[in-house]
């Protein structure tokens, strides 16, 4: 009875709940607490599967898990890289390095599905905004929790040295920001038409486009001019420096009062929509850090993925990513130099074209793989390359060197499959009618611009191998895979 009491659906469905939203708000914080919350998540998830499969077994009426197409267009090729990359680590080196390295991804590999059920079963399946708004809710808290971690580090970056306590790294922030950043500005676009469809705010309407992103500029002015003074002041007077630092943080510090006393002063009604003007606040300080952390790869993967966005949805945010990259490039003699400095970082002793070159002669010497985790191994042939290389900086050569050909071509076909599907369905549904669905488009292209991004920072880094910006881009995979569920897409297709 007890165990009974433990595994009753609305027991289960909250704790998992909690779970999924504990790694979200941690996401950005702690790699420890995130990662915990989400094998938790897993584990809670894949117990409540299989109580309920023995409660059926008993002859109790029960549910089965969803079965969609879409489900197994991304789960093929997932199982297939897995399976190349076992055989690859049984026949590489040092064997139980890489099978424990199999078996700690094996947990994690789990986690877009169990997202995906629970997302598609809590929110009765066919209710397209039941599940916008448990979605949204979560990606609200992850960028809660970047934005956090965004603003320490940017006092960082003020300060010099690091802030305690610390948190992930620049790498992997700006790896996660590489995901975040396009989801975000869809969420900006939901927000704004919810506004408009929900509450039918007609001031909204008569700002307009400029004057609705004046606010989030300036505050992106403020935090770059906070970090980096000399934008503003090149002299080396330190008084000047402080002056300047300060007046930044007051005006960034008055942007975000005033809007926040903004969306609190809004009638009721007005409220129950996104808040689109601290989305816009928030989009701001996530590029600004972005910037700051000074990570080409990240940079190129927000640029692709925001003119795919602008493209395929709203041409103004194309001419604004110009725009941003030709201001960036002309007043951020920090970012400018950071750029310039490409073919030399590239060329340099140990750099990236050495590891290049040795991972093709890995992969022409052992074209079934080394095993996961054994690209180190490339420090053997060539014991010159920094003691921190021991990767390919590239995801394509990386899962070459240690899942073999075979599982390179399994990784290309999972990864297009990923993004390909939400630009599926966004053209799709094209027509849709409903508010939801037609928000719903919204956030499968942002999603998938999401992984367009992660991949395309991934030709110059190996942020497959970084575990908390992998476990977020299989969080986002799970959510993609929830919208792009049979019964809310082929439903609303339907319709039309």
């Amino acid at each position: 009875m007890r165990v009974d009491k433990f595994f009753d659906d609305q027991r289960m469905n909250r704790a998992i709940d909690w779970l999924l939203l504990a790694y979200c708000l941690a996401a950005g914080l702690s790699i420890a607490v995130s990662q915990i919350a989400a094998v938790s998540f897993v584990v809670l998830w894949l117990s409540k599967i299989a109580h309920q499969r023995c409660a059926k077994t008993n002859g109790q009426v029960n549910q089965n898990l969803p079965v969609d197409p879409h489900i197994l267009i991304f789960a093929v090729p997932l199982i297939s890289w897995f399976a190349a990359t076992l055989v690859a680590s049984l026949t590489g080196i040092n064997t139980t390095k890489a099978l424990l390295e199999m078996l700690r991804s094996s947990v994690y590999l789990l986690f877009p599905f169990s997202i995906c059920f629970f997302l598609v079963d809590h929110a009765d399946g066919v209710d397209a905004g039941k599940l916008l708004a448990r979605i949204t809710r979560y990606f609200i808290a992850l960028t809660a929790s970047l934005c956090l971690a965004g603003l320490h580090s940017a006092l960082s970056a003020a300060a010099g040295y690091e802030i305690k306590p610390r948190i992930p790294g620049a790498v992997t922030e700006s790896g996660q920001l590489a995901l975040v950043l396009p989801l975000l500005v869809s969420l900006c676009f939901v927000a704004s038409r919810q506004r408009l469809e929900q509450a039918q705010d007609v001031l909204c309407e008569k700002d307009g486009y400029r004057a609705r992103w004046m606010k989030p500029i300036a505050f992106f002015f403020f935090v770059m001019v906070f970090a980096w003074p000399g934008v503003i002041h090149r002299g080396n007077g330190s008084h000047w420096s402080l002056l300047i630092r300060s007046l930044a943080a007051c005006g960034a510090l008055m942007g975000v009062f005033v809007t926040f006393w903004q969306y609190i002063k809004l009638p009721k009604q007005l409220r129950s929509a996104l808040p689109h003007d601290i989305l816009r606040l928030a989009c701001a300080l996530l590029i600004a850090v972005l910037i700051i952390n000074l990570k080409r790869g990240p940079w190129l993967g927000i640029v692709v993925s925001f003119i795919v966005f602008g493209l395929l949805f709203s041409r103004r945010l194309f001419a604004g990513t110009a725009g941003a990259v030709v201001f960036a490039l002309l007043f951020f003699e920090p970012a400018r130099a950071r750029l310039f400095a490409l073919f030399q970082d590239f060329v340099i002793s140990g750099g990236r074209k050495s590891m290049w070159l040795l991972g093709l002669e890995i992969v022409e010497r052992f074209p079934l793989g080394l095993g996961l985790g054994n690209a180190n191994f490339m420090r053997k042939l060539d014991p010159s390359l920094p003691y921190m290389h021991r990767h390919m900086h590239n995801n394509l050569l990386n899962v070459a060197v240690e899942s073999g050909l075979i599982g390179l071509g399994a990784y290309i076909w999972w990864m297009v499959a990923a993004i390909g599907l939400g630009f599926a369905l966004f053209r799709k549904m094209a027509n849709s009618q409903d508010s939801a669905s037609r928000q719903i488009r919204i956030l499968l292209l942002g999603l998938s611009c999401s992984l367009l991004s992660w991949q395309v920072a991934g030709l110059v880094e190996y942020n497959f191998g970084d575990g908390e910006v992998r476990l977020l881009a299989l969080f986002l995979m799970g959510a993609l895979l929830a919208l792009a569920s049979r019964d809310i897409s082929q439903g609303d297709i339907a319709a039309q």
